[in-house]
């Protein structure tokens, strides 16, 4: 503290305002938690940097393309959230839009991909460990 005394004392400023100023001055209880804010939003930054980018939008020049199907979940409460969080899990699959009926039997779905990524026969592949057992048909 008694640097910055002199430092404002030495361009002319009184003492008595010099005193007044020092109150207002960045101490260390408030310059060390913010050098550990950015050391901490450096490291996350690096983080971040390295995981997949789901959110990446896809360039125009990459084709895109869309399956409808009609097939029947596993019976359960959540059978579309849990055949959409496992079907995300590829990267490739970038939207489902389910039909406006409710449960688990004789749904219709509406599959967008990336064929480039992951062609026809492997998402259907997918798709029928998925579902039901025979139940996946394919819509015009």
């Amino acid at each position: 503290m008694g640097a910055r005394h002199v430092f404002w004392a030495s361009e002319g400023m009184p003492a008595a305002r010099v005193a007044s100023y020092a109150h207002k001055m960045p101490g260390p209880r408030l310059l060390l938690p913010l050098a550990l804010l950015v050391v901490a939003s450096g490291c996350g930054a690096a983080t971040h940097a390295a995981l997949p980018d789901y959110d990446r939008p896809i360039p125009s020049s990459e084709p895109q393309a869309a399956l409808r199907l009609e097939l029947s979940l596993p019976p359960g409460s959540d059978c579309e959230r849990r055949f959409d969080l496992a079907l995300y899990r590829e990267r490739a699959v970038r939207l489902t839009a389910w039909d406006d009926r409710e449960g688990c039997r004789q749904r219709r779905i509406t599959l967008h991909y990336l064929p480039r990524r992951l062609g026809r026969p492997a998402l259907l592949e997918k798709v029928r460990e998925l579902a039901e057992p025979g139940s996946v048909k394919e819509l015009p």
